[in-house]
């Protein structure tokens, strides 16, 4: 993973979240690389120490937000609230 030269696009957040640094590289991967949308903004999600991806899809007109999860991530309502707290003025 750290020999990809896209590696540091996102090496600041892996070197932070260590735990999640395989779901954030990957996911970074499969959105720019494969997908193919455009990069907007990194948003450091301390609640899931993780971060989160603005990004912009070629074939809509409003950005997304994509958190990286594993899939043996679960998170509870009270979790999900704190987030969206946290995510509540990206893109404004």
């Amino acid at each position: 993973m750290e020999k990809n030269p896209i590696y540091n696009d996102v090496k600041e957040y892996c070197e932070k979240y260590p735990l999640q640094s395989y779901n954030i590289f990957q996911t970074y991967l499969d959105l720019y690389l494969v997908k193919k949308y455009e990069i907007k903004n990194f948003i450091d999600v301390k609640e899931l120490k993780t971060v989160a991806f603005e990004v912009k899809n070629p074939k809509e007109d409003n950005n997304s937000i994509v958190i990286p999860v594993g899939v043996n991530d679960s998170w509870s309502i009270e979790t999900l609230n704190e987030i969206f707290k946290e995510l509540k003025n990206v893109s404004r």
